[in-house]
């Protein structure tokens, strides 16, 4: 299980045609349960969070706009700029919505009293996911990076070319 999500660029005209062509311009995978990167990638492309269907993406394919995929990059330009963006916009947000996690770690904890050492507490924690909200952001500029690029590519030979993303 998991998020596989897939670009393409198709004609206008192929838009109600629920079938995609095998040229992916961008391909992105989120595992089902990493729930930091999931609400990273669907917060930072606006209009993508309909799709998400929790622990996978639900089959949907939504059409984007340049500007939306443009929109994307910038978000992900500003969150790498600054530090106190990505504290205030996601690193709070995610330890508040990883109650899951928590129950997990203090089920774990009072089953096993020793076991303080497996996870990691204080400041250094909040310091390597801040580094991995820093990776994952840098993977889904990357992802719209592709896509931009290969729109641009085919729109040069084809005005009707469009945006198209497989939420799998």
């Amino acid at each position: 299980m998991g998020h596989d999500i897939s670009a393409y660029i198709k004609p206008k005209f192929e838009s109600n045609d629920s079938s995609l062509p095998d040229n992916e311009a961008a391909f992105f995978r989120i595992n089902a349960f990493n729930t930091k990167r999931q609400k990273l990638f669907y917060g930072i492309l606006h209009g993508s969070d309909v799709a998400n269907a929790g622990v996978s993406g639900n089959g949907s394919t939504i059409e984007f706009t340049r500007e939306d995929i443009k929109t994307a990059i910038s978000a992900c330009k500003y969150y790498l700029d600054d530090e106190a963006a990505v504290d205030e916009n996601f690193l709070q947000r995610i330890d508040e919505a990883d109650s899951k996690t928590e129950i997990f770690v203090k089920v774990f904890k009072d089953l096993f009293p020793n076991s303080s050492s497996l996870f990691h507490e204080g400041d250094s924690n909040l310091d390597e996911i801040r580094d991995e909200i820093r990776e994952d952001i840098v993977d889904i500029w990357k992802f719209h990076e592709d896509i931009l690029s290969e729109y641009d590519d085919v729109k040069k030979t084809d005005e009707t070319a469009g945006i198209q993303i497989y939420f799998g």
